[in-house]
């Protein structure tokens, strides 16, 4: 298949994350390969795991990327998406661990993640933007971006959470097993370059 590239930036966590496909393909053509080969800078909470000079490769040890990460790209897939699209997304959940799950259930999470998150990722880069590339964050700086890192994954986490209200337990464990399955082993977290001072990353 030709090759997808879909790039999404997550400022408060310093992620960059890219996903192989069709790039002569709009974002509507969903299939099982669109999640693949996922490379992201490494977040906080990974770096605490290892040296921040290794990269985690979910292939070979899926149990170190972080839930935080695994799911954030997982709602991040299912959000914003336009009614012409359902058909294409059915397509993908038929073929993965969530063929009986809800997709109505799925896009409401999905929409439940990103209007919580959006204020954060409006503030860390209003933030961002105000720190020249050049300079030291100071101290103040510092401590708001990790106060925003930390908002971050409360949000991902209280998502996660009320996964079954809006799919009910079986389908929540049907997420698990499809991100333990698919979306941890093919990303990668590497360490990539950062703002001197910057503790987001």
């Amino acid at each position: 298949m030709r090759k997808l590239l879909f790039a999404l930036t997550i400022i408060v966590m310093g992620i960059m994350v890219v996903w192989a496909g069709d790039s002569r393909k709009p974002r509507s053509a969903v299939n099982a390969t669109e999640m693949n080969s996922v490379a992201a800078h490494m977040t906080h909470t990974a770096m605490q795991q290892l040296d921040s000079s290794t990269t985690i490769d979910g292939a070979v040890t899926p149990q170190l990327v972080p839930d935080t990460v695994a799911y954030s790209l997982f709602f991040n897939f299912f959000s914003d998406r336009a009614e012409s699209e359902r058909g294409q997304l059915q397509s993908y959940c038929n073929q993965t661990a969530l063929v009986h799950v809800s997709l109505d259930g799925l896009l409401r999470a999905a929409a439940y993640y990103r209007e919580r998150v959006a204020g954060i990722d409006a503030q860390a880069e209003a933030l961002r933007n105000s720190v020249p590339h050049d300079s030291i964050m100071e101290p103040q700086t510092q401590a708001q971006f990790s106060a925003l890192r930390l908002q971050r994954e409360a949000v991902i986490n209280e998502a996660i959470a009320k996964l079954p209200d809006f799919i009910g337990a079986e389908g929540a464990l049907a997420v698990r097993r499809h991100i333990d399955q698919r979306i941890k082993t093919h990303t990668k977290i590497v360490p990539g370059p950062r703002m001197p001072g910057d503790p987001m990353r």
